[in-house]
């Protein structure tokens, strides 16, 4: 199952929105509750140049459902292309669920999308359940650009990882040196010990790291 601090993060709605009178005006509150990612190829804004090449997207199509055209829970944070690709498309419409008969989108504020696709190690999606394998191709979601960022993301994240196993792995064996040698030469213990301090402050950097930069600037 895919990593949830990877890919598809849980969403939440805040508890009440600004009122507005144009949906325009809600960009900042939806790009916060979206994470700055695209809810749909879950490409984060800061791999892909900024929340320039980010949109609002109507989830339910503005032209189909004209009441909703400037609700915000009816608003998502998109990429430019997956927005493009999902255009006018509703195969629910005249249902109040989001998908049926095997078509249609996830709301990811009401359901889990891990329980919809899974992540391979080249970026690619896999199809877990229907809708996903409409998704998959109506967004173009395996398209090169978001299959490279999501593997880049596991390449980084993995590298994130064997970093601080190491780490841990030369901390534990200077704790054994110095647990275990109690007659050490005064200079050699101080040397350990100095050791031991900078392998704490580089573990603690690694761990710290917040890579992917999944943070909104």
């Amino acid at each position: 199952m895919a990593n949830r601090t990877l890919y598809f993060p849980k969403l939440k709605r805040r508890a009440k929105y600004s009122i507005f009178t144009s949906y325009r005006q809600y960009r900042q509150e939806i790009r916060e509750d979206c994470q700055g990612r695209c809810v749909y190829c879950d490409v984060h804004e800061n791999e892909i140049g900024g929340q320039e090449f980010m949109t609002l997207d109507h989830f339910r199509p503005k032209d189909k459902y004209t009441g909703l055209q400037h609700d915000p829970t009816n608003l998502l944070w998109s990429c430019t292309i997956c927005n493009s690709s999902k255009a006018n498309c509703w195969p629910a419409y005249g249902s109040t669920k989001t998908h049926v008969k095997r078509r249609g989108f996830v709301d990811p504020f009401s359901e889990d999308l891990h329980g919809y696709f899974d992540v391979a190690a080249d970026g690619s999606l896999i199809a877990l359940k229907h809708p996903s394998t409409f998704m998959i191709n109506r967004l173009k979601l395996n398209r090169t650009g978001a299959k490279r960022v999501r593997a880049k993301r596991r390449v980084t994240y993995e590298e994130r990882e064997l970093r601080i196993a190491y780490l841990v792995r030369a901390l534990t064996h200077v704790d054994n040196l110095l647990d275990r040698c109690s007659d050490l030469p005064e200079d050699f213990e101080a040397d350990l010990q100095a050791h031991r301090e900078e392998l704490c402050r580089l573990l603690e950097l690694a761990q710290a790291d917040p890579t992917p930069d999944f943070t909104l600037r």
